[in-house]
């Protein structure tokens, strides 16, 4: 699993930009409140919201190539679906696959690190982040919990929290965190990819 070296040098002005709050304690809950996607370029077919919006992953916006998601090795990519559940989509809607990158704070900065996914339509941080919750993987508000940090070694994607890994069904259903087992499927194999 490759994060893009880019990712890895987001500067301290454009972190405070991206309003990601971290505290360090707290648990992850659940939330299918999600910020509207912004209109305007980017992305394959939108999913509407107010036209006339900037893509800040596109073009000359603030997180041009800074924006990204991880595809699997069976070709599905980390999505947020309109009802904002975490699946695993081919062709993800305009912003749905965006997510910026930020290692912890607290953590060596060694590859594979631990980061964090915060999700953000065409480059609008939302304040969320990828996080393990009672088995689920959910959308949940920024705390700094380790279910909400991820490991990039060994082609995986690992939860700090629960230990499991993040694994791809089918087109469009929900992802699992599930435990690693001694083989490694193309479902659970991902590599970054710029959105």
């Amino acid at each position: 699993m490759r994060i893009s070296r880019k990712f890895c040098a987001v500067t301290g002005a454009a972190v405070a930009a991206a309003a990601l709050t971290v505290s360090g304690a707290g648990a992850a809950s659940a939330s299918s409140h999600l910020p509207p996607p912004f209109g305007g370029s980017g992305g394959g077919g939108g999913w509407g919201g107010p036209g006339g919006g900037v893509d800040n992953c596109t073009g000359s916006g603030i997180y041009s190539g800074y924006c990204g998601t991880q595809k699997s090795g069976t070709g599905l990519y980390i999505t947020v679906s309109r009802n904002g559940q975490i699946v695993g989509a081919q062709n993800p809607q305009g912003g749905s696959d965006e997510f910026l990158w930020f290692a912890d704070a607290g953590s060596t900065k060694v590859s594979g690190g631990d980061y964090y996914l915060e999700y953000a339509p065409r480059g609008a941080a939302s304040g969320k982040v990828l996080a393990v919750a009672h088995g689920h993987v959910v959308l949940a508000p920024a705390s700094g919990a380790a279910d909400q940090k991820w490991t990039t070694g060994s082609s995986l994607l690992k939860n700090v929290g629960s230990g499991d890994v993040l694994q791809a069904g089918n087109n469009n259903q929900p992802l699992q965190a599930v435990t690693p087992g001694a083989t490694i499927p193309a479902s659970e194999k991902w590599t970054y990819a710029n959105a």
